[in-house]
């Protein structure tokens, strides 16, 4: 379900809760504003769990790369012949 789905969703619930009584259109309102804040929450979890995932394969690239330059390195001062290595 899309937000726009889900937001059309709650507007027709909210239509249907104001034609009930009074006493009960609070009860059922207060759950409305409960579920809008659930769903706000669950959005920003999703939105920070991808940017944390976004993160963590930008780190894994970096770290490829750097352990691919050290090989270029390592392999540079072999045919260098340098005796010592400074592998870390």
């Amino acid at each position: 379900m899309t937000l726009e789905q889900f937001n059309t969703q709650v507007q027709e619930l909210v239509a249907v809760i104001r034609t009930l009584p009074t006493d009960e259109q609070a009860e059922l309102m207060a759950l409305v504003e409960e579920t809008l804040q659930r769903q706000a929450a669950t959005s920003a979890d999703l939105a920070r769990a991808r940017n944390a995932l976004d993160d963590w394969r930008l780190l894994q690239k970096y770290l490829v790369f750097d352990a691919e330059a050290t090989l270029r390195e390592a392999r540079a001062r072999q045919e260098r012949g340098d005796e010592r290595d400074e592998t870390p």
